[in-house]
Parts: C-alpha cells; structure tokens; sequence
C-alpha cells in the first residue's frame, strides 16, 4: 500500500506522538510512506517562521527518508474536478486538502491524516486516522 501523509500527520510524527510515531514506524517497515509537495510546503513554511534552527534539519532528513511525491497533469486535472463539485455544493476545503487529497486520488495512495471530515469530501479518497 502507498500511504501520502497530510500535514497534522507529519506535525504529529515530527512531535513523537505515541499513537502515530508507532503506527508510523510499523507501516514504514512493510509500506511505502510518501509526503505530498504541498504538505512538505506547508510544513516547511511553518518550521521557517516558527523555528528554523530546530525543526527544519529534523523535517529534511525525515523527507528525505519517505521521499516526495509531487502533483501530476492527472492529480491536477483530478483537483479541477474537485474544486468545481464541491464550489457548486458550496462545501469547499482548502487548496491544500484538495491537491493533497487529489494527488492520493491520482495515484490510489491513502492519505494519513486527523482531518478526515474535510478529505471525506473528495470522491474516490482513501483515508486513515492514524491517531
């Protein structure tokens, strides 16, 4: 299986939460465990505002160790879709959840994340709360 880790998932693991870091470290044994480029993006911005001396030499090597996956002609024209059934719903989610979720989509990963009820919005997803 090819897991996509969101954002809060990555936070969660880069934080030693018990629950996550070990289910983390069991599927990172038998599974292939990617972080999306716009989750890498988010969580970058973040660490560089935040606390660069600390956090971002921790999240390199932890990226570079599961490796990034980025979007796709197909992710992206999957995105499109998306953001227009849900725009017409009027039950948008971020930019963000929406490439993640769409790359997962694309690439019939699942994606790790403790924000289920915005990804659950996009057709065809796969999800797992590892919390």
């Amino acid at each position: 299986m090819i897991y996509y880790l969101d954002t809060n998932a990555i936070l969660d693991i880069m934080n030693n939460q018990p629950n996550i870091l070990e289910t983390f470290k069991k599927v990172y044994m038998t599974d292939i465990i990617r972080i999306p480029d716009i989750a890498y993006y988010e969580v970058m911005r973040g660490f560089k505002y935040k606390d660069p001396k600390k956090q971002v030499g921790k999240f390199i090597k932890f990226a570079e160790h599961c490796g990034i996956v980025y979007q796709s002609q197909e992710s992206l024209d999957i995105a499109s879709y998306n953001y227009a059934s849900l725009l017409k719903q009027g039950n948008l989610i971020d930019d963000g959840d929406l490439l993640i979720g769409s790359l997962a989509i694309a690439d019939n990963a699942i994606v790790v994340t403790n924000n289920t009820k915005h990804f659950s919005r996009l057709e065809n997803i796969k999800l797992a709360n590892w919390v």
